[in-house]
């Protein structure tokens, strides 16, 4: 009976660390979670925007004293990164009224294979003026797979929650 337990308590403590690697994997492109369940949050702790029909998500950070913008790309259930092979997320906005695109550029992360990004950045003082400004029309565009998706922004002036999404666009 000792020698059962024994076995049972090295076989669950094998298992489980390969339990906590399996979980952060990334999800390949193309291939969205089958199951819908996500926080109101991040997990980076930024705002999180439906792309599609919750095929996917983008999670927005907004780092005021550094003006920089991170753009994560996440699963259906906003938990597990999505790396794409993309040299840039395009932000399109308005800056002084003209439509202007800022390239957010891939930001090597941990797990990742070479040239698949789930992460993408750019310090810009312009960039955060335009999502602080009521015109500034903040829109992503970022390929995943096959399918184009365009998401416009809409900054909350509250400083909790930097982005919110309004109705995402397919191309």
């Amino acid at each position: 009976m000792n020698r059962f337990c024994i076995f049972v308590a090295i076989a669950i403590s094998l298992s489980v660390p390969q339990l906590a690697f399996a979980q952060k994997k990334a999800v390949p492109p193309g291939k969205p979670a089958t199951t819908h369940s996500h926080p109101s949050k991040g997990p980076h702790g930024g705002e999180l925007v439906e792309l599609g029909a919750e095929e996917y998500h983008v999670e927005l950070v907004v780092q005021e004293k550094q003006n920089r913008v991170d753009i994560y790309l996440l699963d259906s259930n906003a938990k597990l990164p999505v790396a794409i092979d993309a040299t840039f997320v395009a932000l399109n906005v308005k800056l002084d009224a003209k439509p202007t695109q800022l390239k957010l550029l891939p930001v090597v992360q941990e797990n990742e294979v070479a040239g698949m990004n789930s992460r993408f950045s750019l310090t810009s003082s312009e960039l955060i003026s335009a999502l602080h400004s009521k015109g500034g029309d903040a829109r992503i565009t970022v390929k995943i797979g096959k399918k184009s998706y365009v998401v416009k922004l809409a900054h909350n002036h509250d400083h909790e929650n930097h982005a919110k999404a309004t109705s995402p666009t397919k191309r």
